[in-house]
């Protein structure tokens, strides 16, 4: 599996200000880049040139507006940024034993598909489709925590860059759900039939 955000320079900032957010509260740009400073042992002085890295609007774009358009952290209305489904599962992903925040503890119940969502990869009704995310809604983060090696196993062919926080939960309620997989496998089996029709 692929997660471009913890490849290359960019890494290092990518990667903590993942695991600040989940493992904390939501943070501002500036507590951010304090955390990100005191957590490298350096000064003061430091924190101007890390929070410049995470804001920075043109080329290189900052951390944060990276992390922002592809989808891994949102910022709140009180300028505070919070990490979404998929950064959340992209911080379990990558660390070794996860500690999610309480604060987001129930945030896979406030999962909701939109209306103009359009899932391309099976044409499975939304309605059923809601079904299973609603049941899938009742996981606390901190089981899914638990879940880390299944979730490895359910998109290690995805590039996480790539898909949006609703693809990524429809992806793992379908891996989740035997029903459904059995639904999606009869589909691709048509699909195969038609086409060697």
């Amino acid at each position: 599996m692929k997660i471009g955000i913890f490849e290359g320079k960019k890494q290092n900032y990518n990667y903590q200000i993942l695991k600040l957010l989940v493992e904390n509260e939501p943070m501002t740009a500036w507590q951010l880049a304090k955390s990100i400073a005191e957590v490298e042992r350096k000064g003061p002085r430091t924190t101007h040139i890390i929070y410049a890295t995470l804001i920075r609007k043109t080329n290189p774009i900052g951390r944060l507006n990276e992390l922002l358009d592809k989808g891994y952290i949102t910022l709140l209305e009180n300028k505070r940024y919070c990490p979404t489904f998929k950064g959340i599962i992209a911080y379990i992903l990558s660390e070794e034993r996860p500690k999610i925040s309480d604060f987001y503890k129930d945030l896979s119940s406030k999962i909701e598909i939109p209306e103009n969502f359009e899932f391309r990869l099976f044409d499975l009704p939304k309605d059923r489709i809601q079904k299973y995310i609603d049941e899938f809604k009742s996981l606390s983060m901190e089981e899914l925590s638990y879940l880390k090696s299944f979730i490895e196993k359910s998109i290690f062919w995805i590039d996480l860059d790539a898909i949006t926080d609703i693809e990524l939960v429809i992806i793992l309620v379908l891996r989740l759900n035997v029903t459904l997989s059995r639904e999606v496998l009869n589909l691709l089996s048509k699909f195969g039939k038609n086409e060697g029709s």
